[in-house]
């Protein structure tokens, strides 16, 4: 009966700790976090220089790549092809640019945003996409009834009798096997919604590693395989159809490359970009008539490369700037918790236990906290309980310790 009763006490213990290690350190970050302000980076075709602006806790400030302050006005004019609709407000919109006429349907056209950040990828997706019809009867994309996936053959199904088409698939089916297909797909990408101006279909990978592009058109299957470099096996192809037609998607792969999948015959464009790591940055591409600004986001810095309109590298900016894990708040916080436990992570969806390691500040209070809680228990007579307690305190320590007090049991 005591033995039972001291493995349900020590099983509490842990229980606790592990509470603990999620819940303290989350309301302590909570408290005393501190907001960083991240700057947006754009190029502008007036100045050639980079501007910035960010959002600190009382204002938007504007500034140079000299980091120089300069006014929302000026940062506007210098903006003008991201800034139109002010300008016009102001009167303050010129009639040329770079010598180029002003058409603002050109300008909306051409002024092009994507970005991606961990969470966006890394997700759990359920593969079944819906076969959008790329030219319907009509202005507008429907949203089909029909559904596809790809396992060892394509499968197309009808949401409405919850049966495979079998006609249907079969087409589909052929002509993936005519393309060289290696079945099944290992990754599906793509935009499934109907809300955009034209369906550009999907992007699969194969059992091979080869990519494919996929769609229906006029209910009739189109299929091609896209030559990629031999190094590039594919992490993400990110897809957003906009007016402007210049590329069908952006490949990410795991040896940290990126590159265009240009409209001129499947032409692999690779972006003048170093050490991205989807699964830790963000990725931004902002565009205008002329120029191409690529931004890389990470905990505690942003380079960004502005380039012209074939992607060719004109001038890069860096800047730095103290993290919150890095600051006093983070220092003390490493002093105080010898690890962190979390159920989430800002760079996926995905619930899990993450576990992260705060260095080696904490043996200090840990070695007070294990000479505490044994002057607290020193009534104990067995040198087993009085070592246990110790050494447990020294490895977890203010979580343990709390969960020693919590728990009074002697055992």
């Amino acid at each position: 009966m005591k033995r039972l009763s001291t493995i349900s006490s020590i099983l509490l213990i842990f229980l606790i700790t592990i509470v603990l290690s999620i819940f303290l350190p989350r309301y302590y970050w909570i408290s005393f976090e501190q907001n960083v302000p991240i700057p947006r980076v754009f190029f502008s075709p007036i100045t050639k220089q980079f501007l910035m602006h960010k959002l600190t806790d009382k204002n938007v400030i504007y500034y140079d790549e000299t980091f120089k302050r300069i006014t929302k006005e000026v940062f506007e004019r210098n903006t003008p092809y991201m800034n139109y609709r002010q300008l016009v407000f102001r009167q303050e919109m010129p009639d040329t640019i770079l010598g180029k006429p002003v058409n603002f349907q050109e300008i909306k056209e051409n002024n092009i945003y994507f970005s991606i950040s961990p969470e966006d990828v890394y997700f759990y997706q359920i593969n079944l996409f819906p076969l959008i019809e790329a030219k319907p009867n009509g202005p507008q994309l429907i949203s089909p009834q029909e559904f596809f996936r790809v396992t060892d053959k394509f499968e197309i199904f009808d949401a409405q009798t919850n049966k495979i088409n079998e006609k249907m698939s079969k087409l589909f089916d052929d002509e993936l096997r005519k393309s060289g297909f290696n079945f099944p797909a290992k990754k599906y990408f793509g935009e499934p919604g109907t809300r955009k101006p034209y369906h550009e279909g999907y992007f699969l990978v194969d059992n091979s590693g080869d990519v494919f592009h996929i769609n229906r058109i006029e209910n009739k299957p189109f299929c091609k395989k896209i030559a990629v470099p031999n190094d590039y096996e594919i992490e993400h192809i990110l897809v957003r159809e906009f007016p402007l037609q210049e590329f069908h998607g952006i490949i990410f792969t795991k040896n940290h490359k990126i590159a265009l999948i240009s409209y001129d015959n499947y032409k692999i464009i690779e972006l003048p970009v170093k050490d991205f790591d989807l699964t830790k940055s963000k990725f931004e591409l902002k565009g205008d008539i002329f120029y191409r600004t690529i931004s890389i986001y990470n905990d505690n810095s942003v380079v960004s490369y502005a380039t012209d309109r074939n992607y060719k590298l004109i001038s890069t900016y860096t800047e730095k700037w103290v993290n919150s894990r890095k600051s006093d708040i983070g220092k003390i916080a490493e002093y105080i918790f010898p690890f962190q436990l979390s159920l989430e992570n800002e760079k996926n969806l995905f619930i899990d236990f993450y576990f992260e390691f705060s260095g080696w500040n904490f043996i200090f209070l840990n070695s007070i906290l294990a000479i505490a809680i044994l002057i607290i228990r020193k009534s104990q007579k067995q040198t087993s309980q009085k070592l246990f307690n110790a050494v447990y305190v020294f490895l977890t320590g203010i979580f343990g310790f709390i969960a020693l007090l919590v728990i009074k049991d002697e055992f």
